[in-house]
Parts: C-alpha cells; structure tokens; sequence
C-alpha cells in the first residue's frame, strides 16, 4: 500500500496485512481507498470512475481511511510487540 502526503504513517505495517484489512471495509470505502493510495488516482479521477460527486470521494477517503487506521492500531496493539512494550514499561498484559 502506497501511503500519500495526506495519510502520513507513522507506524511501520508489514505490506501483507494491509490488502486483508482493505478487504474488510465496505466497499465504497474499499474502492476509493484503493483507488486514491494503491492506484495514485485523482479524486477526480476516482469520482468519474465511481459515477459520484467528488464530495462523496472526499467522504468515503476520510472514513476509508479512519475505519482501516483503526483496524490496524488494534492489530498493532494486540501484537507481540505491543505486548513486549506493555512488559517493558510494567503494565499488566
């Protein structure tokens, strides 16, 4: 998964897990998502491809984008390495 200017990522996310949890989101979120950050289209281009306003593109990015960065920092938190750092710093597991 390509990660654009606009979605900074700031947690390294092996690229195997990505396309799963793509496959998870609704489909209008799925398609403009992977349009705009695998494909490099426009939100023009990604309007006319999916025959809607590009306010809608603009819509389905920002939720797109919340719901698959919150499925991936639960699967990071749930990891071995998030659990090594809750060890690290004495929290309970």
């Amino acid at each position: 998964m390509r990660v654009g200017r606009s979605w900074p990522c700031v947690v390294p996310i092996e690229r195997p897990a990505c396309p799963g949890v793509l496959y998870g989101l609704l489909e209008a979120f799925r398609e403009a998502v992977w349009l705009r950050d695998v494909d490099a289209f426009s939100y023009a281009e990604i309007a006319a491809t999916l025959d809607v306003p590009i306010g809608a593109v603009m819509s389905r990015m920002l939720r797109g984008r919340r719901l698959l960065f919150g499925t991936l920092l639960a699967s990071i938190d749930a990891g071995p390495v998030a659990a090594e750092a809750r060890r690290a710093r004495g929290e309970r597991q």
